[in-house]
Parts: structure tokens; C-alpha cells; sequence
């Protein structure tokens, strides 16, 4: 330590022993003549803690109303004052009621962010709290500045809901009724703040929204722009209260004095991805397990590079990256390439999505949507009406369409990024600067509203979600789902619901039909079907599944058996769910198992009896020739006995006709009642 700094200590010491020494506040003369008096009299009036210290009258420091004898002009000021210039200058935060306003802002609410003299606030307030002048009366929220009584820097709020009704910017054929009505509104101060808001991105059903701040934290954070390092916050989604105050993640996600930035959410909210700067700009890949996240990985090459990946977007089958990186051997500057991940979880090789997706300038801000097959992204190439604007394009038939523009209103001549999207295409959300705003840079929500008569335009997928538990306790499980393409008796994903909630969400992009199982070890799966056809519409299922312990006497039905009309034939459709039976008896050795089958009332009572002991029977045959012991299994056909359902609609006589699995015993159990009965 040098003894300049040990001189100057010792002086800071001495002055503050004599400051506690006066009693009175009167003692501490307004007059400030010398060094001395204007030392003790800054920190007679500073209180608690000192930050900075500046020079004889310029101290930087942190204070409460009650520790400080203030001037006249300030005599009310609430709350932490951040900043003391000289005794006629505070810098604070204070509330309406706390503070002597000059007549012109006797209604200025809430934070006042700074007061120069008695007559100069840099302010936020709302119009109906505040009596402005008449040239400035009819301005909305917010208000920014207040340089004095007469002059204001305001940002109008007619901007702020934009509905535009025209040429669709989501099916470029339709025109005039069929057009599609967009409404763009600043999400509001739930999530949005003075200072950056960017990078939003929702799960598929929009009930969550990550997305990355630059709030001040603490001041040490502050940069040169006066903004915080980037952190990811979080707030969630439901009809009444609309968007929750955001809530910054944990430590595990955003590191302490490091620029952490949200790039991809998984559509079940479960898989996040990270953008870390350092060293050279990758991606992470953080996990909710449970109410926590994980410690963030870093994806390995061929995602990551020496270069720099800047964002990401997740496919719905989790099976493809699409990511932007500066890479070599690219079309231009940033360009958007894709991996994907084979059977045994190896990444391939990065693949750039080419000359007509990308530009010799830079594309930036890549989503997938959950329909799998559109793609949004951010260009200052192709047809940027100024800076970067939103693009779309369309995978088809293994090829990318000609990237169109988006168009107003969303675009503006300014930059627009991070655009994302629901599953139903009813809402989307992106990062824009406009003059509106909160800040420098907002979050905003874009609602869009199809006619009846241009329902096509929709995504076409189907939304499965819902809550998984004990049938018995109710209690949440973590389960795993398996989606399978039941055509080509291939693997599409696995996923798994939240080990403290139970709930699961998964898209199912048109196109496929699905077979879906939930299992879970000592459970008996459970089983569903999906044939989304090619043009059907959104749908959005809401299942609460609740899952049955491997005992005696419980049964399911297999949702995923196929026969051939009035035959016994098996499809070959069924395989998938025939493997997963063929699973489940392995695991349990000791199990004897019925295997049931029923018909609906259509055909004579003979023929309904036989034909649904030949469908039995041909299950029975399917697990035998797997391996599984005859011993083991009886079929059983019960034809158009115990009905679900009535027999008298479509519905009723498809849900009737079906197969089932049932417990008889379990060996081993049995074994163990007998010994304890000797």
C-alpha cells in the first residue's frame, strides 16, 4: 500500500470521528469556506455507505432520506439516492409522495430517475399521473424525460398497437376477407424495461417465455452503454394476470460478471440453450431438471467452432440444430447451418442451408417452428428494407423456398430480430427498437387472427401435452415418452415429462401417424394414437395420463394394434406397440398375461366372437414368435361384449373395437403368498 493512500486513509478517518462528534444536524454550516468544513459536511449528510470518493465536493455514494440533511429543494426525496454532485445535485429514485414537485409535475408518479435542481427531472410516468402542459396533453406511456416545466421528450403510445389488415404475411396468396389481421403491442413492463430486452423464445404452446435483459444487477455490472451484463430471465403465461414480473434464473444458468444470453428453448420448455461470448462466442445446453436448471454444457463440434455461433433453434424431434455461425466456407458473413443427430445420438456434420437461404451479408436470429418445417430468421441481405428484417421460408420436399419478407408491420426500418412463434401460430414474439419503447431495445407480441375463411393458413400440426401421475397417489411422475412413426416403425423422439410436475409436451408435425408410449419402469405403459394427415388442421390435446404399478388384475388397452377390416391380419402399423408388449414381459419373467379382444356390434354375434378370438390369438402369436413363452399367455375373445362406448355412432364402434392387456398373475408373488400360508 503506498503512503499516499495510507495519508489519505488516516485523513478519512480523523474527519469521520469528527463528524460522529457533533450533536445536532445545525452544527454542519451551509457555508461551505474551506476543505475541512466541506468534507465534514458531505459526510455528516452522506449516511450509510460511501462508494466513491471524487474530489473535495464530488462524492459518489449511497444513501437513505433519514441519514441526510438535505437542501430545501430536495427536502422530501424518498428512497436510495445513488449520486451527491454537490449539495444543490441529487441523482435518485423516488416515489410522487415523497417528494416537493415543481407545479407543472404535482401529479408525476412512481420512479423519478433524476433530479438536477428543483426544476429539471429525467422521469417515467403515465399521462393520467401527471399534469403536463397543453402541447404535450394527449401523450400516452411512456414519458422519458422532463428537461422543465415546458419542454418534453415523450414517446407517443398510438404507435404502441399497430392492427394492419392486408396481404397476408403468412400465406402470400390470400387478399382481401382471407387476409390475416396482425396487432403488435409492446408486451409491457412485466418484462420489458428501460434498459435492452432481447432474444425471447416461448415453449410451443407459449406458456413460458425465456429471454435475455440488460438491467443493472448491481452497479459494478454497469457498462460504458449504462446497461447490466446479459442475464436470462424467465416469466410465465396464463389468461388472467397475462405475463408474471420476470424472474432472473440461477446461478447455475448466469454467471456472475459474465454476459449470459438465451438462444433455443426446446417445445416442452425443457432443454435451453446459451450463448456464452467467451472465448470465442459458443453454445451451451442447460436441462430442467425439475424446478432447477443444470449446469449449461457446451455442445460439442461439429456445432461448436473456432468461430463464432451466435444463435440456435431446436427441431421438434430434438433431432436437428439449426444454428448461425461465421464459419468458413459459408455463403457470406453469418450463415445458418443445421446438424443432425443420428440413432445413436452422434451429431453429423454441420451442413449450410445454401445460397438461397443465405446472402453474402450476414442471417442472423434462426427459429424453427414446431410445425418442422418453417423456418424464420433475420437477414441484412436479400430484400432488408433497412437493417435486419424477419424472413421466412419454407422446407419442402427436402428443399428450402426463396426466403420472403415478412413485411410491415413487424419489420421496420430499423432491426428486428429473434423472431418466435407458438405452435398454433397465434401468437409470435420478437426483439424490435422503436421509438415506443421502454427501452432501447423491447419485446414485443404479435397477435394474429385468421379468418374463417383462410383457416388453411394455420400451422398444421397436432400439440400433445398434459400431466402424468399414479393413478393410485396422484402424485407427479417422470416418464418417459417415445414417439414412434407407426408407417415406418421408426423412432422420431424420446422425451421426458418433469420429475416434479409430471407434465410433457410434445409437437407432432402433419404428416405421420404417430404412436405415442408412456412408460415408466415398475408401470404399465400406456399407449395413444396421432394419424396427422398432411392438410389437417391445428390441434391442441390436453391429456391428464395416469399410469397403473404392475400388479394383478390391471389392464390396458393397445392403442397401437391394427388389423385389416373384418380380418385378423395384423397391420404392419402395429409392430411398435407388439415391441413394447414384447419389452414389458421381458422385464417381468414372472407375469402371466391375458391378451383380450373385442369387436363392435355391426356383424351377427358368431361372427364378432370368432373374428375377435382370431385377433387375440394373432397378438398371442406375434409375442411367441418374439420369444415369449405359451405358457405365459392366454387369448381371449369376448366379440361385442362390455362396450365403452355405444354402438350407434362411428366414434362409439371404433373406440369399441379394440385389444387389450391384462395381469393375470405374477409368479413370483404367488410364491411368496404360498410360503407364508405353510
Amino acid at each position: 500500500m503506498s503512503v499516499r493512500l495510507i495519508i489519505r486513509s488516516l485523513v478519512y478517518f480523523i474527519l469521520l470521528i469528527l463528524v460522529t462528534s457533533f450533536q445536532a444536524k445545525g452544527q454542519v454550516k451551509d457555508s461551505v469556506a474551506n476543505v475541512i468544513d466541506a468534507k465534514m459536511y458531505l459526510m455528516k449528510i452522506i449516511g450509510t455507505a460511501i462508494n466513491e470518493r471524487g474530489g473535495v465536493d464530488t462524492i459518489k455514494i449511497a444513501v437513505r432520506k433519514k441519514d441526510m440533511n438535505l437542501p430545501d429543494s430536495v427536502k422530501n426525496l424518498g428512497k436510495p439516492i445513488q449520486k451527491i454532485g454537490n449539495t444543490g445535485t441529487v441523482k435518485t429514485v423516488v416515489k410522487k409522495q415523497e417528494m416537493t414537485q415543481p407545479d407543472s409535475l404535482s401529479n408525476a408518479a412512481n420512479a423519478i430517475n433524476e433530479t438536477e435542481n428543483s426544476d429539471t427531472i429525467k422521469t417515467a410516468v403515465n399521462k393520467k399521473d401527471m399534469n403536463l402542459p397543453d402541447s404535450v396533453s394527449n401523450v400516452g406511456n411512456p414519458v422519458h424525460e422532463i428537461g422543465n416545466a415546458d419542454t418534453i421528450k415523450i414517446a407517443e403510445k398510438t404507435n404502441l398497437q399497430v392492427p394492419i389488415k392486408g396481404r397476408s404475411i403468412f400465406d402470400n396468396s390470400a387478399t382481401g376477407s382471407d387476409s390475416i389481421n396482425i396487432t403488435i403491442t409492446n408486451i409491457g413492463n412485466s418484462i420489458n424495461t428501460p434498459f435492452d430486452e432481447y432474444a425471447p423464445i416461448i415453449s410451443a404452446d407459449g406458456s413460458m417465455m425465456i429471454f435475455t435483459s440488460r438491467r443493472l444487477i448491481n452497479l459494478k455490472d454497469s457498462t460504458k452503454y449504462k446497461q447490466g451484463m446479459e442475464n436470462i430471465y424467465v416469466s410465465y403465461y396464463n389468461e388472467v394476470t397475462k405475463w408474471s414480473p420476470a424472474k432472473i434464473l440461477g446461478p447455475s444458468v448466469n454467471l456472475s460478471r459474465k454476459n449470459n444470453s438465451a438462444m433455443a428453448l426446446s417445445n416442452d420448455g425443457q432443454r435451453l440453450l446459451i450463448y456464452r461470448g467467451t472465448p470465442d462466442g459458443n453454445i451451451y445446453q442447460s436441462t430442467l431438471e425439475g424446478e432447477e436448471w443444470s449446469l449449461p454444457v457446451k455442445l460439442p463440434a461439429p456445432i461448436n467452432s473456432a468461430r463464432q455461433e451466435s444463435s440456435a433453434s431446436i427441431s421438434p424431434d430434438e433431432r436437428i440444430f439449426y444454428f448461425c455461425s461465421d464459419r468458413k466456407r459459408g455463403q457470406g458473413g453469418s450463415d445458418i447451418w443445421m446438424c443432425k443427430q443420428n440413432k445413436m445420438g452422434k451429431w453429423g456434420k454441420a451442413e449450410n442451408l445454401g445460397p438461397v437461404v443465405n446472402t453474402s451479408e450476414d442471417e442472423e436470429s434462426v427459429f424453427i417452428h414446431p410445425d418442422g418445417k418453417t423456418l424464420y430468421f433475420s437477414s441484412n441481405g436479400h430484400d432488408s428494407n433497412g437493417g435486419f428484417d424477419i424472413f421466412k421460408t419454407v422446407l419442402d420436399s427436402g428443399k428450402w423456398s426463396a426466403p420472403v419478407n415478412i413485411g410491415s408491420p413487424i419489420n421496420t426500418p430499423k432491426t428486428d430480430l429473434f423472431f418466435t412463434l407458438t405452435a398454433d401460430g397465434k401468437k409470435g414474439y420478437y426483439s424490435s427498437t422503436r421509438p415506443e419503447g421502454l427501452g432501447r431495445k423491447d419485446i414485443y407480441e404479435i397477435t394474429i387472427t385468421y379468418p374463417e375463411s383462410n383457416k388453411s393458413a394455420e400451422p398444421k400440426l397436432t400439440l400433445f401435452k398434459g400431466e402424468i401421475t399414479d393413478i393410485n397417489t396422484n402424485l407427479p411422475l417422470d416418464a418417459e415418452i417415445e414417439i414412434m412413426d407407426n408407417d415406418k416403425n421408426e423412432l422420431v423422439t424420446t422425451v421426458k415429462s418433469n420429475s416434479v410436475t409430471g407434465k410433457f409436451l410434445v409437437s407432432l408435425p402433419a404428416g405421420k401417424n404417430y404412436g405415442v408410449t408412456i412408460k415408466k419402469d415398475g408401470y404399465l405403459f400406456f399407449s395413444e394414437n396421432y394419424n396427422v394427415s398432411d392438410t389437417a388442421s391445428y390441434l391442441e390435446i390436453n391429456k391428464a395420463i395416469s399410469l397403473m404399478k404392475v400388479d394383478e388384475g390391471n389392464k390396458i388397452r393397445l392403442k397401437n394394434i391394427f388389423y385389416d377390416y373384418g380380418k385378423a391380419t395384423l397391420k404392419p402399423e402395429s409392430i411398435s406397440e407388439l415391441n413394447q408388449l414384447v419389452k414389458l414381459l421381458e422385464q417381468n419373467i414372472d407375469m402371466r398375461i391375458e391378451i383380450g379382444s373385442y369387436t363392435d356390434s355391426e356383424s351377427s354375434t358368431e361372427f364378432n366372437l370368432k373374428l375377435s378370438q382370431a385377433r387375440a390369438q394373432a397378438v398371442l402369436n406375434y409375442l411367441y414368435t418374439s420369444g415369449i413363452s405359451k405358457e405365459r399367455m392366454v387369448a381371449k375373445g369376448y366379440g361385442e361384449a362390455d362396450p365403452i362406448f355405444s354402438n350407434d355412432t362411428e366414434e362409439g364402434r371404433e373406440i369399441n373395437r379394440r385389444t387389450e392387456f391384462k395381469i393375470l398373475n405374477i409368479e413370483s408373488k404367488v410364491t411368496s403368498d404360498n410360503e407364508v400360508h405353510k
